[in-house]
């Protein structure tokens, strides 16, 4: 057994892994995600002429919908605190694949990485 060095920790030293980020979508008559936003780096350089990477945003055409589900998790909660999600596995037509999902409470949509 490994002996507890008694240090304290520390709230920076934790990280979140695979956090949903918000995303805009444009959806079809039916729902379905039609585009998605797509963040891409691009090489910049700033005025003093160190260089870098600037992100900006691409709406992409949805080529196919690979796959859907919903999740409904933590209802015994109550209804301020239950979860609930429609998932969209996405084929983009420049072929990159992404996971999204919709809060069915807000409507607000989320870019869910795959890991």
């Amino acid at each position: 057994m490994v002996k507890n060095p008694g240090a304290q920790t520390r709230s920076g030293a934790i990280k979140l892994l695979n956090q949903p980020e918000p995303v805009q979508v444009v959806t079809d008559p039916a729902g379905r995600p039609a585009s998605v936003a797509v963040r891409t780096s691009l090489p910049a350089r700033s005025r003093q002429g160190r260089s870098g990477t600037a992100r900006i945003s691409t709406m992409q055409t949805v080529a196919a919908i690979d796959d859907r589900w919903k999740i409904n998790d933590e209802w015994w909660r109550g209804p301020n605190e239950e979860i609930e999600r429609m998932y969209y596995s996405l084929l983009l037509e420049s072929g990159n694949k992404v996971v999204v999902y919709q809060d069915m409470k807000t409507g607000a949509w989320f870019r869910q990485a795959a890991r």
